[in-house]
């Protein structure tokens, strides 16, 4: 614009100068007749200049023109991605409250499972040591237990040496007196009572002892020999009731230990 005002108001002092020297022509126009003619020359020159001016400034003005198109094309485009960045950045707003959200429900609820989780682990606690307690009674009563079977099975032994070294002792003496007999009979029948009454369970299989009897004459007598196979036969029975019923016994221990 500026170059347009610049060469119009060159092309005005032109034309006023082509006024003035038409006049000056007129006037003079046999000596300038000459002058004319280079002047014209330089107006055609001017022209020329002019047109080529003109020339460049259409050009100027159509790349001003694609200037301001790919600008307004460059300031829609960043017009579109702010926008754009906008509705991005309002979504991840949104996300941002929502994960905040879940956060506090996350750690809500995560509090609550700890508190759960300690209400539970102190309940666990609290039952294993009563399970703890209750072991470890049960621990000493089967300690007693087994002290009393151990006591009991310690009598036993000493009843069963006891019993073997009578038995001995009278294999051993054995005479055809008949005193000697009865004595060893009288004394079987002792051991058989003490027996009886350390273990009631087996008086309770032979409830009917034989009664004791005044002892005979003669050793070789029928009442004698029934006497003496009874006793043995009493005191066979008795060894083996004792045996089942301390086998029975151990069994129960063993099976109430590992219960």
């Amino acid at each position: 614009m500026l170059v347009n005002l610049a060469l119009r108001n060159e092309l005005e002092s032109l034309k006023e100068k082509m006024a003035k020297t038409s006049e000056e022509i007129k006037s003079k126009l046999d000596e300038r007749e000459e002058n004319m003619k280079n002047l014209k020359k330089q107006v055609e020159n001017k022209t020329k200049c002019i047109e080529e001016l003109q020339q460049e400034v259409n050009k100027l003005q159509l790349e001003i023109e694609n200037m301001n198109k790919q600008h307004k094309e460059a300031v829609d485009i960043y017009q579109k991605d702010i926008e754009t960045r906008k509705v991005n950045e309002n979504k991840l707003h949104e996300e941002v409250e929502k994960m905040k959200l879940l956060y506090d429900e996350a750690t809500m609820i995560q509090r609550e499972t700890d508190t759960q989780c300690q209400h539970k682990i102190t309940e666990m606690v609290a039952l294993m040591e009563k399970h703890k307690n209750e072991y470890d009674k049960m621990v000493e009563e089967k300690n007693a237990e087994l002290k009393i079977y151990k006591i009991r099975q310690q009598k036993q032994s000493s009843s069963e040496r006891a019993l073997e070294n009578l038995i001995k002792e009278h294999s051993r003496n054995r005479s055809p007196e008949s005193e000697k007999k009865h004595k060893s009979i009288v004394s079987e029948e002792e051991m058989f009572k003490k027996l009886y009454k350390d273990y009631p369970q087996a008086s309770q299989l032979h409830p009917t002892a034989p009664k004791k009897t005044p002892a005979p004459s003669n050793v070789k007598s029928p009442g004698s020999a029934l006497k003496l196979k009874t006793m043995r036969r009493m005191r066979d029975a008795g060894w083996t009731t004792v045996s089942k019923m301390d086998r029975k016994r151990k069994m129960k221990e063993v099976v109430k230990f590992f219960a």
